[in-house]
C-alpha cells in the first residue's frame, strides 16, 4: 500500500510478507528512496491489512491495529511512538466513521454491545468519554453531518426489515427517512429467530 505525508513530503509505505505475518509502516524519501522504519506489526498467525493512518495536524496519526487480539484504534507521534489507544477492551473496532480534531472527536462502528451486532459510537480522540449511540440489536451503518450535529442511520435487525432513519447527534430517532416495504413481512408478520452460541 502507498500513500503520502498531509504535506506531500514523504511516501508512506505498508510493506507485507508473503504470509502476512508482519506488516511494516515505512516512511520512504522521493528523491532519494530513502526508507525510514515507523513501527511494524507481527503476529505468529496472520497481520490483516487494515487500512492507512489518519493525520492529525501536528503530525502525529491515528492507525487501526489488532495487536491484542481486537482491533482497535491507536494513536502513534509521527516518528511511530505510540502515544495512546483511542479504543480497548475485548471487543472490536469494526471502522472509523468520522474524525473531526476540532471537537476532539471520533466516531466508529464496532462489536462492543454485541458480536453479532453492528453498533455506532463516539469517543474523544484522548480515548475518554465513550458514547454509544445505537440502542436496538442489529446492525447500524451511519454517515455524519459535517458539523456532528445529525446522523443518517441504515438500520436492519433479524426483526426488522432495513430502514433509514435521521438520528440526532446521540443517537435518538429523529424521523425513519425509508423503510423496506416486503408484502409478505407485512401480511404475514416477522418469522421469530433466536441467536444461539455454540461452544467450541
Amino acid at each position: 500500500r502507498m500513500g503520502w505525508t498531509p504535506d506531500g513530503g514523504k511516501v508512506v509505505l505498508q510493506i507485507q510478507n508473503r504470509v502476512q505475518t508482519w506488516l511494516d509502516l515505512v516512511y520512504a524519501d522521493p528523491q532519494t528512496g530513502a526508507l525510514t522504519p515507523v513501527l511494524k506489526e507481527t503476529s505468529p498467525s496472520w497481520v490483516n491489512i487494515l487500512g492507512e493512518p489518519r493525520w492529525l495536524r501536528d503530525g502525529a496519526f491515528l492507525w487501526l491495529s489488532e495487536r491484542t487480539g481486537y482491533k482497535h484504534v491507536y494513536c502513534h507521534e509521527a516518528d511511530g511512538r505510540l502515544r495512546h489507544a483511542v479504543t480497548s477492551g475485548d471487543w472490536a473496532v469494526d471502522d472509523i466513521v468520522k474524525l473531526d480534531e476540532d471537537k476532539g472527536s471520533l466516531w466508529f462502528t464496532g462489536t462492543r454491545d454485541g458480536a453479532v451486532d453492528k453498533h455506532a459510537y463516539r469517543i474523544g480522540l484522548d480515548g475518554q468519554g465513550l458514547v454509544h449511540l445505537t440502542k436496538e440489536r442489529g446492525t447500524h451503518d451511519i454517515e455524519i453531518s459535517p458539523d456532528g450535529s445529525r446522523l443518517v442511520e441504515r438500520f436492519s435487525s433479524l426483526t426488522t426489515p432495513p430502514q433509514l432513519r435521521m438520528c440526532s447527534a446521540d443517537g435518538e430517532v429523529v424521523k425513519v427517512l425509508q423503510e423496506a416495504k416486503v408484502p409478505a413481512v407485512e401480511r404475514w408478520g416477522y418469522q421469530t429467530r433466536e441467536l444461539h452460541v455454540v461452544k467450541t
